[in-house]
């Protein structure tokens, strides 16, 4: 999951004051509300028609969220969306909540929403695997960074929505089983970070299959070897300081050894366990050292 910017590290948005030389394009005034709202705006009107209202409006909700996160005080859009989530807030009806922030995000992007650059990213183009990628790729733009900033609730209610919307599409049956065992597993579990985490897990498992081949499969010794590059890449960079790249790079290794070693089942379980431990820690530090310890077993316990 990529990091959010931190409040000093925010894009600045130009004013009408800002000069410009003459031959130089005009900034965007959405910034870096842009991409958010326009994620919101290619899988929340699809929930609408697939009748899943509720999860437009979850959609909808953490978007407008990362967008008062991402954009000055000072930005129209900024006060415009705290008026929005305000009246949304008081609409008895789901359909009324997610039409409210839809109209908020359909104003503010205005006609530079349907350039050509966005087409190549929809959703809705392709096949049916190519849907739910496309859909999978939305969810995450908006969910990691909620998640990054706090919002377990909106980063899990993304994921689900999305898991729906797909399941409820005319994707293969690997697919839709993964997804529909994610969501079934989730419904028993009430902390948000670990049901965001399951939710995670099986959208990544889906992003992974590809229509023309099957998944690949890797042993045990593949499975060593992985961890040793991935040992490689994260302890340089731990010792570098960069305690939260390490645990990236240990985690996206980590997630894919779930997914193409199923006959790896004694390094599967270790790995498994040791993702669900890093998904409740809250620091980068001991998140990296919960997975570098797991790996080191595997290792130690090479045959």
């Amino acid at each position: 999951m990529w990091l959010a910017p931190s409040p000093d590290e925010r894009i600045r948005v130009a004013t009408p004051d800002d000069e410009l030389p003459p031959d130089a394009t005009p900034p965007d005034a959405l910034g870096p509300a842009r991409p958010l709202i326009a994620a919101a705006l290619a899988l929340g009107p699809a929930m609408l028609a697939a009748g899943d209202a509720r999860g437009a409006h979850e959609v909808y909700d953490c978007a407008a969220r990362l967008v008062l996160a991402a954009l000055p005080v000072a930005a129209p859009l900024h006060a415009a969306t705290v008026a929005a989530l305000e009246a949304a807030e008081f609409e008895p009806d789901p359909t009324a909540r997610a039409e409210t922030l839809q109209t908020l995000f359909l104003d503010a992007a205005g006609d530079p929403f349907a350039a050509p650059d966005d087409a190549t990213d929809d959703p809705d183009e392709g096949g049916p695997l190519d849907r739910a990628h496309g859909a999978i790729g939305k969810a995450i733009s908006l969910g990691a960074p909620a998640f990054n900033l706090g919002n377990h609730r909106g980063c899990c209610e993304v994921y689900a929505a999305t898991a729906r919307l797909i399941v409820a599409a005319a994707t293969p049956a690997p697919v839709r089983e993964r997804l529909e065992r994610a969501l079934a597993e989730t419904a028993g579990v009430a902390d948000e970070r670990k049901k965001a985490w399951v939710l995670r897990d099986a959208l990544d498992d889906v992003l992974t299959l590809s229509a023309s081949r099957a998944k690949p499969r890797i042993t045990a010794r593949d499975v060593r070897v992985l961890i040793s590059m991935a040992v490689q890449i994260g302890a340089p960079a731990y010792n570098l300081g960069d305690h939260r790249g390490c645990y990236e790079v240990y985690a996206t290794t980590a997630r894919l050894i779930l997914q193409v070693a199923p006959d790896a089942e004694r390094e599967r379980e270790v790995i498994r366990t040791a993702l669900q431990t890093a998904a409740v820690v809250t620091d980068a530090t001991e998140q990296a050292w919960v997975l570098r310890r797991a790996f080191d077993a595997i290792l130690s316990n090479a045959e």
